[in-house]
């Protein structure tokens, strides 16, 4: 090889070098714990409520893929003021795990969001030096948030962006969220994030907060090894249950059933682990079964006698005027998809269902949007700015005739025109349990 393009490729290779280093990156070695503090002030209307709380996060191993597994908790304690009146509430834990990599990609404990999202400590990082100079977006995909990351002036040895959220949910809500990060490219960790937000549909909304770490520590060795065993045993019951609640909340059959297997899972997995963070965990997750089983009984009582009934026959005018019969569609099977302006977590939910339009655009599978929002402005608003595409429904009856007292939700309707599955509230497995309905119903056509 000649000499010159020998120190080609030397030159061209320690650029290269110099720009990946030159990228700011996580910096979380196994055993690191991070504490930070936080403090949070907002204004609702004639309330004003403050938070205080703490972010703990404790790097357990590494995984194949480059990621890192890490454990997380949130503490957070409350005090809201009400015409001069102060009330304050004790600090409420909620406990985490996700896996992440360098750059800040995670894979999240499938409960995480939307008040448990570590992605606030740890935002999206720029691919490369050009993203870092010019800017660079993130997407947050459990809320379809998109925040777009401009530089700021740096401050002393710390990176400085300011983050700007955007997306459906704050069109609807007309509503702001501005982080200012520092992040110190030594230590690869944020140090510190100062944030606005604010909110003017509905009771008009400001808030502001701050976030600051507080501490680093190292977990000996040989704890470490043990706690990073149990919580990969944790991580393993937890999943399983939280699988068979899910299939149970959905309306499966032996709802019953698999409610009692979640918790013998979880229990039994309780009974063999010996630390206090993970019996925490396991803890944490059994109070959260108990209160999803209640659920389940209460859920399967009030829909019980509208399954396999017919839903309520309907003629309704869409966005644009246009007519929809119930009757029209025989032989198919039927989504509704509730929405209404004022649920702020239909902008979370909507996407889910938005993408099996197009996995069943050619299968006898409809999907409609229905409302009882009576400004069609409020509609016009929900509709473009989740870009719904199919026929947004105005109700003129109450919705529990369809099993609904809450939203967001959806109702499965079979070909033969009986309602067989209801989901109410917000869910991660939305569009899960509605494939689900619809597998079965194309497996098995109502008769």
């Amino acid at each position: 090889m000649k000499r010159e393009v020998l120190v080609s490729i030397i030159l061209l290779a320690m650029t290269a070098s110099t720009k990946a280093a030159d990228v700011p990156r996580y910096h979380l070695p196994v055993g690191s714990q991070l504490t930070y503090s936080w403090h949070i002030e907002n204004v609702i209307g004639e309330r004003s409520s403050s938070f205080d709380g703490r972010w703990e996060f404790t790097v357990l191993k590494d995984n194949p893929d480059g990621s890192k597994h890490v454990a997380a908790l949130k503490g957070q304690s409350q005090t809201f003021t009400v015409n001069g009146q102060s009330q304050s509430s004790t600090e409420s834990i909620t406990r985490g795990y996700f896996d992440m990599q360098p750059d800040g990609k995670m894979k999240m404990n499938p409960t995480i969001l939307p008040a448990f999202n570590p992605q606030i400590m740890f935002p999206q990082l720029p691919a490369n030096t050009d993203g870092l100079s010019k800017g660079w977006s993130g997407l947050f995909e459990r809320s379809n948030v998109i925040t777009k990351f401009t530089p700021q002036p740096d401050d002393a040895a710390q990176l400085v962006w300011l983050g700007d959220e955007t997306g459906a949910y704050h069109t609807i809500n007309q509503r702001t969220d501005k982080w200012t990060y520092h992040f110190d490219p030594a230590k690869g960790l944020v140090t510190q994030i100062d944030a606005e937000n604010g909110q003017t549909f509905g009771a008009e909304q400001k808030g502001s907060a701050q976030f600051v770490l507080e501490r680093e520590e190292q977990i000996p060795e040989e704890d470490l090894k043990k706690w990073a065993e149990e919580h990969n045993a944790y991580v393993k019951a937890f999943e399983k249950a939280d699988d068979l609640i899910r299939k149970a909340l959905a309306g499966a059959n032996d709802a019953d059933e698999l409610v009692q297997q979640a918790q013998q899972t979880l229990n039994e997995g309780a009974g063999n682990v010996s630390l206090d963070p993970v019996k925490a965990d396991f803890t944490d997750s059994i109070t959260r079964a108990e209160g999803l089983a209640r659920l389940v009984t209460v859920t399967k009582q009030k829909l019980e006698p509208l399954k396999g009934q017919p839903a309520k026959d309907w003629a309704l005018p869409d966005q644009a005027g246009q007519m929809h019969k119930l009757a029209d569609q025989q032989g198919k099977i039927i989504v509704l998809d509730f929405i209404k302006r004022s649920a702020n977590q239909a902008a979370l939910t909507v996407h889910q269902v938005q993408k099996l339009t197009e996995k069943y655009k050619d299968k006898p599978v409809v999907f409609f949007g229905m409302t009882d929002d009576g400004d069609d402005a409020d509609i016009k608003v929900v509709v473009d700015a989740l870009a719904i595409k199919w026929p947004m429904l105005k109700l003129d009856s109450p919705t529990s005739e369809y099993g609904v007292n809450t939203f967001p939700a959806s109702v499965v309707i079979d070909q033969k025109g009986n309602i067989r599955t209801v989901l109410q509230g917000y869910s991660k497995s939305r569009g899960q349990d509605i494939a689900d309905a619809i597998e079965e119903l194309l497996k098995t056509p109502a008769q």
